[in-house]
């Protein structure tokens, strides 16, 4: 882990002035309620004075209370009370993805069409990552494992769950008509769930198998299936349900390469205009809430994204103030991050095509 965060000054950030800073300080007060309210964010690899943290969230909730804040009150208040650093990763230029909640239609109740389950956390899987000793029946960098009577095991990969190995234990949250529905669920993390009588569930990740994540994109542009200059979430799912028609059989031994598989909880009395919720525990904010590698970035802290790029903004630059708030599985690297784009088929086919080189700068709290 080698990184360097150089400080500046806020004059030196191509598009910080042209910023809604109104719209990042509304997403930082959300963490700063957490923070404050519920329970501490822990500092990280990029260390912060905790006192000094928790000074600036009850300024900002304070300045949040009865009161519309404006854009120039919102900027103002940043700058007073943070420092901009340049996160120079080893040289390497930092790199940013999107991701997004879909909107999956499903049934409540299994029948001919809708098949596919969505499970909830099973009794028996359980965190071990916090184990001050890790069993040795199961791979060091596994975080989750099946507890059993003498200790804990590997727990079952996503092969053996696709092939029933799940099944009548009561776990089904709901059922999707298209298996790449749910494998996209798995990859985001989280969705909403709309059944043809208008019922709503929202989901979000609860667990993980601990088996290691895999790329099935990487796999089908390696075995040329689909070339790299065509792989996108889109080409995914038409090769997935053309495969399930054609050689079902295919599919199956694509898939299965990525042996991850995902547990979803319910989340119930949510915001609508605000997404799921995240590793961070609060609500996500649409393009101002990022992912991060939490190995190395503590939650809530403000990160400015400069990149190139005409998908997200007007013009080609997409210059904006976001707050940490998540993390993934393949976000790693101080330089790296995953824009939340938002809910359904829109936000989707653009966090599909987000794949960019960035500059990263971290605001760290003033003295």
């Amino acid at each position: 882990m080698t990184f360097m965060c150089q400080p500046c000054r806020f004059d030196v950030l191509d598009g910080w002035q042209d910023d809604d800073h109104k719209a990042a300080f509304a997403a930082f007060v959300v963490s700063a309620n957490h923070h404050i309210n519920q329970k501490p964010y822990p500092t990280r690899a990029i260390s912060v004075s905790q006192q000094r943290f928790s000074e600036i969230c009850n300024q900002a909730i304070q300045l949040s209370e009865g009161q519309d804040i404006t854009t120039a009150q919102a900027k103002t208040f940043f700058e007073e009370n943070f420092t901009p650093h340049f996160i120079d990763d080893a040289g390497k230029s930092g790199f940013v993805t999107a991701y997004y909640e879909p909107e999956v239609r499903v049934s409540f109740i299994k029948d001919s069409e809708f098949q596919y389950p969505i499970y909830r956390q099973p009794e028996d899987l359980k965190s071990i990552k916090h184990l001050t000793i890790k069993p040795n029946t199961v791979p060091k960098n596994f975080d989750f494992a099946r507890q059993v009577d003498d200790g804990y095991e590997v727990y079952s990969d996503r092969k053996a769950i696709d092939c029933g190995c799940l099944e009548s234990k009561g776990l089904e949250i709901g059922y999707a008509a298209e298996r790449s529905d749910v494998y996209f669920t798995h990859i985001q993390g989280s969705a909403k769930l709309i059944d043809d009588h208008g019922q709503t569930m929202r989901i979000s990740y609860a667990a993980k198998t601990g088996h290691p994540y895999t790329s099935i994109g990487k796999i089908l542009v390696e075995r040329g299936i689909i070339s790299q200059e065509h792989i996108s979430m889109k080409a995914i799912r038409s090769w997935i349900a053309e495969g399930m028609k054609e050689n079902p059989y295919r599919v199956d031994e694509i898939l299965w390469q990525n042996q991850s598989y995902i547990f979803f909880s319910q989340n119930s009395q949510l915001e609508d205009n605000l997404g799921p919720v995240g590793a961070a525990k609060v609500q996500l904010t649409p393009r101002r809430s990022l992912a991060v590698d939490r190995s190395i970035h503590q939650f809530g802290l403000p990160i400015f994204i400069n990149m190139q790029t005409d998908l997200l903004e007007d013009g080609d630059r997409f210059r904006r103030l976001m707050i940490a708030q998540d993390t993934g599985s393949a976000i790693l690297g101080a330089s790296r991050g995953d824009i939340f784009m938002g809910s359904g088929e829109d936000a989707g086919q653009i966090a599909g095509k987000v794949c960019h080189d960035a500059e990263f700068y971290i605001l760290l709290p003033k003295n």
